[in-house]
């Protein structure tokens, strides 16, 4: 763990919005009980896509990093469910924002809302397996399960 904080620390001065990182960790690292590490990442990334905010206010693309963050972190859910409609709003077209806008509506306890959501999106491309593996989630998991597409 050590090792690998001081490799986030690393990438996260030089890129500190990168949420793939972040959202990769800090799940590993609560179920390692470390949540002091996990919350220091989260909030590195936090801070970094509130900073874009403060200086581009009108960036869907800040918050929809925002709400991905707070999804896949399971932390600051209802400002994340917030800039995730606020995201999509302002793009309704992003299949990305949709996207986020499913998963956080589904961290909220929103099952059905979620499944709304990416119902739309299977229509619109009902070949693509992660959407059909969210729905079974969406359906039937835990409001804490890990995505399809991280569980392997």
């Amino acid at each position: 763990v050590d090792d690998a904080m001081k490799a986030a620390r690393a990438t996260l001065a030089v890129t500190p919005g990168l949420v793939e990182l972040i959202t990769g960790m800090v799940p590993s690292l609560e179920k390692l009980g470390k949540k002091a590490e996990g919350d220091e990442l989260f909030g590195i990334g936090w801070s970094a896509y509130q900073k874009v905010l403060t200086e581009f206010p009108d960036s869907p693309a800040a918050r929809n990093g925002l709400a991905a963050l707070s999804a896949n972190c399971r932390r600051e859910l209802e400002k994340g469910l917030k800039y995730a409609r606020e995201a999509v709003k302002a793009d309704p077209g992003s299949v990305t924002y949709r996207e986020t806008l499913a998963e956080v509506l589904f961290r909220n306890g929103e099952r059905e809302q979620a499944i709304e959501v990416l119902t739309a999106l299977k229509a619109d491309d009902p070949r693509n397996p992660l959407y059909r593996r969210q729905l079974i989630r969406y359906r039937n998991g835990a409001l804490d399960s890990p995505r399809p597409d991280t569980e392997d």
